[in-house]
């Protein structure tokens, strides 16, 4: 049908311009040009109609919705497209916490699992050895305090992800194999912090950090000596109110960095330091949603500064088990 309207064009535009011929080409040309969009605007071919309604054929030429097609978009959604939806949308699906509890989704059997299904050793370097402690802990400690003790950055430095992430799957699978036979300090460190980061419960949760928090409140703004004993009195006793297991493992922790700030002279990592770097592991880190990027400044101050005076004071807090 095109094809004959064109053709009718160019007779009747033939015609005209037998008519002109007396004109200037450019005229002629100019004049054939005004015809022919003069009448191919006026031209309306004929739509098909379409079999059922669908976005794609109910547009108008001008990108519009017809009626038909609107009525097509507002109607209840499919089976199909509720199962997605729902499948899709974050709200709708389980939390990894109901999956666990259902049995569908089962823990790993060392990173983040809870202290007390994790395979357990002892330190005889630590409570005569009469304490158990998650196997991997132990590990780690003592290879980083027998082999990497003074290699500078120590714990600053971030070991290759994909590495540390090869270490937690096999460890999960009970194999150490990757673990031992690394020989980057980076590594070794950052499976640790991992490890303790990805506790059920930081080891100072949520509930038992305003117990800390309040006990440095008033010399934030001064560092005190280790001699200062009102500070750690009230850090003691907040440390005395944590869990067991986590209380067990916080000393354990604290004092291996005790001992790593010893050699600051090497791997210059003093008490501000692995404060810095162990403070988020440790401490439960507030939900940044609605709070103001000035308070949330403040308060990881306020965690550090908790963090390196349990670290300076070790040796008071758990005078009872003093090395």
């Amino acid at each position: 049908r095109s094809i004959h309207v064109y053709i009718i064009f160019i007779i009747d535009i033939t015609d005209r311009n037998t008519e002109q011929s007396s004109k200037s080409p450019f005229s002629r040309h100019r004049h054939i040009s005004q015809s022919f969009n003069l009448r191919g605007m006026s031209v309306q071919l004929r739509k098909k109609k379409p079999a059922s309604p669908t976005t794609a054929n109910s547009l108008s030429p001008f990108g519009e919705i017809k009626h038909d097609a609107k009525s097509f978009l507002s109607r209840a959604p499919s089976r199909r497209r509720l199962v997605l939806s729902r499948f899709f949308d974050k709200n709708g699906r389980k939390q990894k916490e109901e999956l666990e509890e259902s049995g569908i989704l089962l823990k790993e059997a060392v990173f983040g699992n809870d202290l007390e299904y994790v395979a357990s050793i002892v330190d005889p370097d630590f409570r005569d050895g009469e304490i158990k402690l998650p196997e991997f802990v132990v590990r780690a400690v003592k290879r980083i305090e027998n082999e990497f003790i003074r290699k500078e950055g120590l714990y600053r430095v971030n070991g290759y992800d994909v590495t540390v992430q090869k270490i937690r799957l096999d460890v999960d699978q009970n194999d150490y194999r990757s673990f031992e036979s690394s020989n980057e300090f980076s590594v070794i460190t950052s499976s640790l912090k991992l490890y303790i980061r990805e506790l059920p419960d930081p080891l100072i949760s949520e509930s038992k950090k305003g117990d800390f928090l309040e006990a440095i409140t008033n010399r934030v703004h001064s560092i005190p000596d280790e001699d200062d004993t009102s500070v750690l009195d009230k850090l003691k006793y907040a440390v005395s109110a944590l869990e067991p297991g986590a209380q067990i493992l916080l000393e354990y922790i604290l004092r291996h960095l005790h001992f790593v700030a010893s050699f600051e002279s090497d791997n210059k990592m003093g008490y501000s330091n692995l404060a810095t770097v162990f403070s988020p592991n440790l401490i439960h880190s507030s939900s940044s949603i609605k709070r103001r990027p000035e308070s949330l400044i403040c308060e990881n101050e306020l965690c550090n500064y908790v963090c390196e005076r349990l670290i300076m004071g070790y040796k008071y807090i758990f005078n009872d088990h003093e090395d």
